[in-house]
């Protein structure tokens, strides 16, 4: 119980890390238009057409492109989950803040809260930094430090630290549902799917594919989410930039599959184990866009022992 436990608060993390600025407006003038005292024209001036507004798709590709060349970025995960295990309504909240800097250099800083009430809580803070093909991460479980380094591609760590660009990319099937005011910001309301197959590339990209095999104990999860089909999102795209302001997805059928499957594969270890996955919802949003102020890396994390 106490292993299933550490998974699920695990999986809550893994979740949360899977993602305002203002608008301009114009106004028109009140006042009356001056008399004239010679007769009218009989032709006038012909008005300029009103801009045609961009559409889902070329949102999407502005945003990505504004991702792409952005110095800086914070993105801000929320996760909310309500499950029954063993007769015990749980509910758990995830929340996650992560600074993301892709110049000068290719760094970030994650500070992540998990909370299942009685159960327990977790505060994690990790600094990750890439300077000459080496990645160091520095993580502070709230009482100790600890250090990794490993040899990583660039283009494989940005991939990593910038999910958001796979989510745009990789989202189909859209359907404009109107525009709205979203924290000051004029927005498209985005409906679109991801396949199993898309939500495998953005775990995989994002490396919570092999930590989620790492946390359930080397079972193999490979495979999870290209079996489970389509999954429904909700974004709101800046009408300027594309970048998500917001975004929203129902996990709670993933999720469960996720928790079913752990189940099954831990075998005599879960037996007795009863759950049910009620609600996973994860909402992410996008802000400080090249406003960002820069971090250092505490002496502490800077000196703690690396991990083997």
């Amino acid at each position: 119980m106490k292993r299933f436990l550490t998974l699920m608060m695990a999986l809550m993390l893994i979740a949360s890390l899977t993602a305002c600025g203002g608008s301009e407006e114009t106004s028109s003038s009140s006042a009356a238009p001056e008399q004239s005292s010679s007769p009218a024209s009989s032709s006038s001036v012909a008005e300029e057409p009103a801009p045609v507004p961009p559409t889902a798709e070329e949102l999407l590709m502005m945003g990505q492109q504004a991702l792409a060349e952005a110095d800086s970025v914070r993105y801000t995960a929320n996760t909310e989950m309500t499950m029954t295990l063993m007769d015990q309504a749980i509910e758990a909240t995830s929340t996650s803040v992560i600074d993301t800097f892709q110049k000068p250099q290719l760094k970030s800083k994650t500070v992540s809260t998990t909370d299942m009430g009685e159960v327990g809580n977790q505060e994690t803070t990790s600094y990750t930094i890439y300077e000459d093909g080496v990645v160091s991460v520095y993580t502070y479980d709230g009482t100790n430090w600890y250090s990794q380094q490993m040899e990583m591609d660039l283009e494989q760590l940005q991939e990593s630290m910038n999910s958001a660009q796979i989510y745009l990319e990789l989202i189909s099937n859209l359907t404009e549902e109107g525009t709205e005011t979203v924290d000051g910001v004029e927005t498209m309301k985005v409906i679109g799917t991801y396949s199993g197959d898309a939500m495998q590339q953005v775990m995989d990209a994002s490396g919570a594919s092999s930590s989620m095999s790492s946390l359930a104990g080397g079972l193999d999860l490979s495979s999870l989410y290209s079996e489970m089909g389509d999954l429904t999102a909700t974004m709101w795209l800046d009408l300027e930039t594309g970048i998500p302001v917001q975004y929203e997805m129902d996990m709670t059928e993933p999720m469960a599959n996720i928790m079913s499957y752990v189940l099954e594969q831990m075998g005599e270890q879960a037996q007795g184990i009863t759950m049910t996955m009620d609600k996973v919802v994860i909402k992410m949003s996008l802000s400080q866009l090249n406003t960002l102020e820069d971090f250092e890396i505490p002496e502490e994390a800077l000196a703690a022992t690396p991990l083997t």
